[in-house]
């Protein structure tokens, strides 16, 4: 590919770039020493370009690119090290002066801030309040509050966002408003995006307005957790983050409508650039619309003064003056996978698209042909954007969507027309019958963009684990080989494609292997945090959880995370083995965080169990998972092939008993532990777990344990 041949800037920039990256993982001296070495190379490169032509141009490209480290290592030195420490000098107790940003709508009284002023020190931090008791401010306000100072958004020992900080205020005589309505550009942008949010709820629905809300500002607030969830195993959480797609679209939108209006090209492009900064704030500057808007200009500058621009150099550059602006951008998940889809976009999807060409052919066959066409173009994309991104994915999420190629040739249309009908609906919305019929036109592709999601979500191994050890060395190999074919020079271009290729075939017989040699197999992990309690089987993709705890939404809200360890990206079935009141919510946690297909309800012995069991199933059918009822001392067969029996004892005691064909695994609760039956099932099975769970138990309640089985 050689895709800095004749690119000086886009090699400048991608040093920037990595510089930032490598900056913000080491330590503060060696940040120091590596600023001195690349000022260093950067004065021997000037005397070389001095004294020798020959070698000219080269060597002030390398004292370019060291000047680039070395001003990229300075930036994240002093705007993060030593902003960090600064603002770790402030915590204790102090007199702090506040302008309020933005009322959260989390609960309880807490405001996005800007820290101003402590002990009569002038200060510029971003800042979180939080209050014990009820103020009602607004955006504007500016108050000054007694209260105690902690550093907040700590990543790695520094802080994600320059710097950032917790105050608390614990009684309403240590807050005092000092005026209201003060002007700040976040507070314009803010207020004008929740009157924009406001405006699409009341036009299209709650639900509609909250997923036009989402698509059109990238603000997913609103959006229910259970839609977020299939919008990710679908494999298209790009289409709620403006980037590129979204920019595009309206700004193609927007300039079709100028050049109908016949207005100039360079008015076009003014006209065009100050909308996109105006969408941009919109956003509230989110680091993958900030790419996007950047590029769109540093296209168009280079257009109203040249008749070509070049798109990889305007990536490049873009990335590293947002790096270089906002250092702790570096940090930021979606400008990572933003630029990296681009980067899969303009250096191997354009050239390779070049290569489908529709034979001559007429009439309806040429139709079906285009058609066709079209599909496999959007599977490319769609193929390459998955490729280029891999990396993060696995560092970050650990997991793929196996459907994502298909949902994105449904989804990504939906999602298109949806965004560009969402301003047209906001224009239309009062004019009568017009509006009445654009508006229920929006609703049913929104309905049907939920419904696909859902639908995609819901298919059995539609998320794939790359938790697996194989997954990371794949991961790895791959991103190594692009990265190498993207610098040297091929002469055959489509050769690129073989990495990908590759590690996906072997990925696939890695993953066949694994399943090969633990077939039949179950991974049983026990967890314990006090007195609460779970058994989690895993097979394959699927995991299924027995809850032997009060319900404790921290405790059984972690079972997604436990379940990633073992691989299952889904909860095929949860187990419940008591009543308390605690667990419809726990449940609603559960099923909008991962995707859960059954829930087991022992039979209720009381009028409150029959009333948290009916809360349960309620929350159960909600997210379209099956409740089902089952007898003390039933078999349940989970998984593939996986057979439970629970026998409950009374209120709170319990056994199970967790079997193959083959192996056999018990967990006694502390109130039935020394009963006849306790010992007969303890000589009949190879693993045996005490638990602590019963009506009188006193075992450990400190202890925090957590143990891995494996029957065969």
């Amino acid at each position: 590919m050689n895709i800095f041949h004749n690119r000086p800037l886009a090699l400048i920039s991608f040093v920037a770039i990595f510089s930032s990256l490598c900056a913000h993982k080491i330590p503060t001296p060696l940040k120091i020493a590596v600023i001195m070495i690349a000022l260093a190379v950067f004065i021997f490169a000037i005397a070389v370009s001095r004294k020798s032509d020959k070698r000219r141009f080269a060597a002030l490209l390398v004292s370019l690119c060291a000047l680039s480290a070395a001003l990229s290592v300075s930036v994240q030195l002093f705007a993060i090290d030593m902003r960090a420490e600064r603002a770790r000098s402030f915590e204790g107790e102090h007199r702090c002066e506040l302008l309020i940003i933005e009322a959260r709508e989390d609960g309880g009284d807490s405001y996005s801030a800007i820290l101003r002023d402590v002990d009569g020190e002038q200060v510029d931090f971003d800042a979180n309040l939080y209050l014990s008791f009820g103020a009602d401010l607004e955006a504007g306000d500016i108050v000054r509050v007694s209260g105690d100072v902690t550093r907040a958004g700590s990543v790695g020992g520094l802080y994600a966002d320059g710097a950032e900080l917790d105050v608390f205020v614990y009684g309403e005589e240590y807050c005092v408003l000092v005026s209201e309505e003060n002007f700040s550009l976040r507070i314009l942008f803010e207020n004008m995006r929740n009157l924009c949010a406001r405006y699409m709820e009341r036009c299209f629905g709650e639900d509609c307005g909250a997923l036009a809300r989402g698509i059109f500002l990238g603000d997913t607030d609103g959006i229910d957790r259970t839609l977020i969830r299939d919008f990710r195993r679908s494999g298209v959480s790009h289409l709620l983050a403006v980037s590129g797609l979204h920019i595009s679209m309206l700004v193609a939108m927007v300039e079709l409508i100028l050049i109908k209006a016949s207005v100039p090209r360079r008015v076009r492009c003014v006209m065009i650039s100050l909308l996109s900064l105006f969408f941009l704030g919109m956003t509230g500057f989110a680091m993958s619309a900030c790419r996007s808007v950047l590029m769109l200009l540093f296209v168009y500058l280079h257009y109203l003064f040249a008749r070509e621009s070049d798109s990889l150099t305007a990536l490049f550059a873009v990335v590293a003056l947002i790096m270089l602006l906002s250092p702790s951008a570096v940090l930021d998940v979606g400008l990572w996978l933003s630029f990296l889809a681009s980067l899969g976009i303009i250096s191997v999807y354009s050239p390779a698209s070049r290569y489908l060409r529709l034979p001559r052919k007429r009439g309806f066959l040429r139709g079906v042909l285009r058609i066709l066409k079209a599909a496999a173009l959007a599977i490319l994309l769609s193929f390459i954007c998955n490729v280029f991104t891999a990396l993060v994915v696995w560092g970050v999420f650990g997991e793929l969507s196996a459907v994502t190629l298909i949902s994105n040739l449904v989804l990504t249309p939906l999602s298109i027309l949806f965004l560009l009908t969402i301003p047209i609906g906001m224009l239309t919305a009062d004019l009568g019958f017009i509006g009445d019929a654009v508006v229920s036109a929006i609703r049913a592709i929104s309905e049907l963009t939920e419904y696909m999601c859902g639908v995609f979500s819901r298919i059995d191994g539609a998320v794939i684990s790359l938790r697996y050890g194989f997954a990371g060395a794949i991961v790895i190999l791959m991103s190594v080989a692009l990265a190498v074919m993207l610098v040297i020079k091929m002469k055959r271009k489509m050769f690129i494609l073989i990495p990908p290729i590759a590690a996906v075939a072997a990925f696939a017989i890695c993953l066949s292997v694994h399943n090969a040699i633990n077939r039949g197999s179950l991974d049983i992990a026990y967890r314990r945090e006090r007195s609460n309690e779970m058994l989690m089987i895993s097979e394959r993709y699927s995991a299924a959880v027995i809850d032997i705890s009060s319900g404790s939404q921290r405790f059984l809200g972690g079972v997604g995370a436990l379940a990633k360890e073992s691989y299952a990206t889904e909860i095929s079935d949860l187990v419940l083995t008591h009543y308390h009141d605690a667990h419809p919510d726990s449940v609603r946690i559960i099923c909008e965080r991962v995707m859960l297909r059954r829930v087991y309800l022992p039979t209720p012995s009381g009028d409150d169990e029959w009333r948290i069991a009916k809360e349960i199933a309620e929350v159960a059918r909600l997210y379209g998972c099956d409740a089902i009822e089952y007898e003390s001392g039933e078999t349940l067969v989970l998984l593939s092939d996986t057979r439970v029996r629970i026998d409950r004892g009374g209120a709170c005691d319990v056994a199970v008993l967790t079997a193959n064909d083959e192996d056999a695994l018990v967990y006694l609760g502390d109130g039935v532990r020394g009963s006849e039956g306790a010992e007969s099932l303890e000589a009949l099975v190879d693993h045996v777990i005490l638990g602590a769970h019963g009506a009188k138990s006193t075992l450990g309640r400190e202890r925090e344990e957590r143990i891995n089985f494996k029957l065969h």
